[in-house]
């Protein structure tokens, strides 16, 4: 089975860290058979920073609940039990939620499709004064929805000695204009208990943009990729302010920069452990006015009765932006073509899949397109078909399609393009 690349790209940071770590828990035999609920919790392992003179840390674990399905379905009543907190942490409860002691409960909680960014609720934890490094504990969420039944997960808490850097952000700039500067103004704080006796920056630009200056202390790459070092103490508490501009280039559309920071020992020693690596990260998202156009490429072929062919179909782009797909709602899709009947296809190329095809085709088929589409770049897929039967002049098709045209039976339409000249192209046989 396919995985849905709407879902891959339309889920929100939270849930992505929630699947990569065992966060979010499947139902089992309580829902509908074509829909189940999920509850994503953010990040799934908390870990506290002790009580540091006085001052505790808060650390918040985003709880959002989701179902399998697009349609709408009803609110849902969220229990969290917080009493496996009880002698390590003190829970700050989210607003419109009520609570007895441990025990919290907020209703008319959305639930929204798995593809979608929900809203969270937000737990707000805190380190209790003399709970030590290294001490455990847990909190237990419970999700009931009309219709879908009951789900249940189990976020472990725990404390920990150690730096925590926390990257500010994210930060985005929208309409931005081609051959503009923005200048991002990047900064992390070390809410730790510990000093990080140095820190180490990272960033990587994505096509569309370029560091205006090439600042000391920096490595930089013909990637796009620049590493920095800082050598002074960040002790707990203190924030480096670091603004970083960047040029806007006319392959600019929707682009960003990566941050990620991380701390380092002093001279040769071991880096010290950072207790909530999955805060290090944050990015710039730089919203460009540009446009490219994508078209479809087909083919022209002959042959004879029981011979096989080679045909070779694709896309190719003329910019002058370099599309990423980043969401569901620009996503580049795939090359879709339909080869026409009296043929039997043979051999199908890498990244292609079959689909239900028309009554007035043979076989149909969908190709994905990378997720990066570069100005020029031009992507072919070629397949094998066997003549069955020789028919003068036989129609295929070829076009640009994406889920959410096969959704609705429309043509194609992208954000980024302004025409859609040349998003179907003809697939010739024998002509």
């Amino acid at each position: 089975m396919r995985v849905s690349k709407l879902a891959q790209r339309g889920l929100g940071l939270a849930v992505v860290t929630a699947l990569a770590s065992g966060g979010v828990v499947a139902l089992a035999g309580t829902a509908f058979a074509s829909d189940q609920l999920d509850i994503g919790v953010n990040p799934y392992n908390v870990q506290l920073p002790t009580v540091l003179n006085g001052v505790s840390s808060s650390r918040t674990l985003k709880v959002q609940i989701y179902h399998d399905q697009a349609e709408k379905v009803g609110a849902a009543t969220v229990t969290v039990n917080a009493s496996g907190l009880s002698r390590i942490a003190q829970v700050g409860w989210p607003k419109g939620c009520t609570h007895v002691g441990d025990v919290g409960t907020c209703k008319n909680v959305t639930v929204s499709p798995i593809n979608a960014i929900g809203t969270a609720l937000n737990l707000t934890l805190k380190a209790l004064p003399g709970a030590r490094s290294g001490a455990q504990g847990s909190v237990s969420i419970k999700a009931s929805v009309p219709g879908l039944g009951t789900q249940t997960n189990v976020a472990p808490v725990s404390v920990q000695t150690g730096t925590d850097l926390v990257v500010a952000g994210p930060v985005r700039f929208q309409k931005v204009k081609v051959g503009s500067t923005v200048v991002a103004p990047l900064s992390w704080t070390n809410t730790g208990d510990e000093t990080a006796p140095r820190t180490q920056l990272t960033l990587q630009a994505l096509p569309g943009l370029t560091f205006k200056q090439h600042l000391k202390g920096c490595t930089y790459t013909a990637g796009g990729q620049a590493v920095c070092t800082f050598n002074s103490p960040l002790k707990p508490g203190q924030t480096v302010r670091f603004p970083v501009a960047l040029n806007v280039t006319k392959e600019a559309w929707v682009t960003g920069l990566a941050v990620q920071v991380a701390p380092l020992g002093a001279g040769k020693a071991k880096a010290p452990t950072d207790i909530n690596q999955n805060d290090q990260y944050s990015e710039v998202d730089v919203f460009a006015v540009n446009t490219a156009h994508f078209a479809a490429i087909g083919d022209t072929v002959h042959g004879a009765a029981g011979q096989t062919v080679p045909v070779t179909v694709g896309m190719r782009s003329y910019g002058p932006a370099y599309i990423i797909d980043r969401s569901g709602g620009e996503a580049v899709g795939d090359v879709s073509v339909e080869f026409p009947k009296g043929t039997t296809v043979t051999a199908v190329p890498q990244n292609c899949f079959t689909v239900a095809a028309s009554a007035t085709s043979a076989a149909h088929y969908n190709c994905e397109i990378p997720a990066g589409v570069a100005p020029g770049a031009q992507n072919l897929y070629t397949f094998s078909i066997r003549v069955d039967q020789v028919v003068a002049n036989a129609q295929g098709k070829v076009w640009l399609s994406n889920e959410l045209s096969d959704i609705s039976g429309k043509p194609v339409s992208y954000p980024w393009d302004p025409s859609s000249a040349g998003h179907t192209a003809a697939l010739v046989l024998n002509p």
